[in-house]
């Protein structure tokens, strides 16, 4: 295999190919400045162990076949990166990019490392075939002020976010190892982390993408979205209020508080108090009125009853208190056309969960 170290500097219009399977080598000392050129790597690999730094409209385009790497020990700060290799990449170090990341074929898989967005910085044309994942903890970060943001999706990472009031600096980091409870619950391989500056009074509407190849054997039409607080081990089950699986969408409203966020079928967060509601019962089934629910706690708590259709939206969310022993909970279903539904008892200490079919007549 062919090495060149080099110590250059790319001007505008100018296209340096690199091929024969070579690697362009940036040794420790050396360095390697563009602006508004492309550099292509064709069937080739980076290793940046000096200064790689791209301005001004500056491409590094990965493309070709075979194997390839983003490495070396330095980050490398590229305004715009295009991968264009069906047999995809590793990027095996971190790195900044302040313009576009254009996925045209390929699987880029982050081992361990961590690309950042910086202005401008976006994915662009991510799709099923053309897609970021992981191997380890890889992941993808954007920070950006929002102030009263509507359905703003940050680096197109993959979570819209909606507000009504000015949430400062918000930072979306996305990773894709698939989240799991302490009893085996497993989500799909996608996670947001997010924070912001200012969280207090917070009512926000949250759009979370994602795409089949990430679902991890949950069943799509079962997904609900679930949030990690910051420093609890416990998953909390946060529901949906619509999905759309065409576009891969799932949407919840009424979010108090950001964190970490995935979605799954079932993340149960306790080995000891997954069984905390039990003995559920409801009757009459089917019921053109009401239905009586009848439920055992351990505990004294909180608990909230959700009503989902066929669909998986959710019709109803009611919160009730929950005290030691029996309970009973009259549901009025009358305003409910005929058809199918789901009913479902969040435990709202843990997120643990009891489910249940009805019908309406």
């Amino acid at each position: 295999m062919k090495k060149i170290s080099l110590k250059i500097a790319l001007f505008v219009g100018l296209c340096l190919p690199f091929s024969a399977y070579s690697q362009l080598f940036i040794g420790a000392t050396a360095s390697v400045t563009s602006n508004k050129a492309t550099i292509t790597l064709d069937r080739n690999s980076l290793i940046n162990n000096g200064t790689l730094t791209s301005n001004n409209g500056s491409t590094l385009l990965l493309k070709g076949s075979g194997a390839a790497t983003i490495e070396g020990t330095k980050v490398s700060n590229l305004n715009n990166l295009t991968i264009d290799k069906i047999s995809g990449i590793s990027v095996n170090t971190n790195a900044q990019i302040s313009n576009d990341i254009t996925l045209t074929n390929g699987i880029v898989t982050l081992n361990n490392a961590i690309l950042t967005l910086t202005g401008a910085g976006k994915i662009v044309n991510e799709t099923e075939t053309a897609r970021f994942t992981s191997a380890n903890e890889g992941k993808i970060a954007k920070t950006e002020a929002l102030n009263s943001p509507n359905a703003v999706n940050i680096g197109n990472l993959g979570l819209d976010i909606t507000a009504t009031t000015n949430l400062g600096v918000v930072t979306v980091t996305r990773g894709h190892l698939a989240q799991t409870g302490a009893r085996g619950g497993t989500g799909i391989k996608r996670y947001f982390d997010v924070t912001a500056a200012n969280a207090a009074g917070l009512n926000a509407t949250l759009t979370f993408r994602y795409f089949d190849a990430e679902l991890n054997n949950n069943t799509e039409s079962a997904l609900l979205l679930w949030r990690q607080p910051d420093g609890n081990p416990n998953w909390q089950n946060i529901g949906a209020d619509t999905k759309n699986a065409t576009i891969n969408t799932l949407t919840k409203s009424g979010i108090a508080a950001f964190s970490r966020w995935t979605l799954a079928q079932s993340i149960l967060s306790s080995t000891h108090e997954t069984d905390i509601i039990q003995k559920v019962e409801a009757f009459p089934n089917p019921t053109n009125d009401v239905l009586n629910l009848s439920f055992n706690s351990k505990k004294a708590s909180e608990t909230e009853i959700r009503i989902f259709d066929a669909t998986g939206r959710t019709i109803s969310s009611e919160k009730y208190p929950l005290s030691i022993g029996d309970n009973f909970v009259i549901k009025n279903v009358k305003y409910l056309p005929t058809g199918h539904y789901f009913l479902q008892i969040l435990f709202l200490e843990n997120g643990s969960t009891k489910n249940l079919k009805f019908e309406k007549f």
